[in-house]
């Protein structure tokens, strides 16, 4: 008799479990053709037209019908300077392609490329070309010299202001 009650038990809570899960099936339907509803095209199209720019910028990163130019800066005012005057002045800015190698620039450009008329800039790091060192670029060596110098100098005032 014991098995038996627990049987049917076990059979009505399995018939409530599928009622429950066809109900919670139903409204996940539901509430999914709402998201999608809801989402702005300009959000739901974000996704191709990244990929699609993506595509297009690594074309024409080896595109040799284009005009490349390589830049070798750390001034972010300078660099800027030079492709936007290129962006504005070129009768083709469409087919110009710059190659910024530097180490404080990438935010900068991602946030502004809608004001570069159709320039392509691909922004690299010093660190990236590990081929690049002081036999290539003498004055690689003495950045980084510089650089140094200016860390430590910058830890000792730092170190002095926090003894007084």
């Amino acid at each position: 008799m014991l098995n038996a009650t627990m049987i049917m038990r076990l059979k009505a809570t399995i018939h409530s479990l599928e009622g429950q899960m066809s109900s919670v099936i139903e409204k996940s339907a539901k509430y999914a053709q709402i998201a999608a509803e809801e989402v702005p095209k300009t959000l739901y199209c974000l996704g191709g037209k990244l990929a699609e720019r993506i595509y297009v910028v690594a074309s024409k990163l080896t595109d040799n019908s284009l005009y490349h130019v390589c830049v070798f800066s750390d001034n972010i005012v300078a660099t800027s300077v030079v492709v936007n005057s290129t962006a504005l002045n070129s009768k083709a800015p469409e087919k110009v392609v710059f190659h910024l190698v530097t180490n404080a620039m990438k935010s900068w450009f991602a946030m502004n490329m809608d004001n570069l008329r159709g320039v392509t800039v691909e922004v690299q790091k010093f660190e990236d070309f590990k081929w690049l060192n002081a036999s290539y670029v003498p004055l690689q060596e003495h950045y980084k010299q510089q650089k140094r110098a200016h860390w430590q100098q910058f830890s000792r005032q730092v170190l002095s202001i926090g003894c007084d």
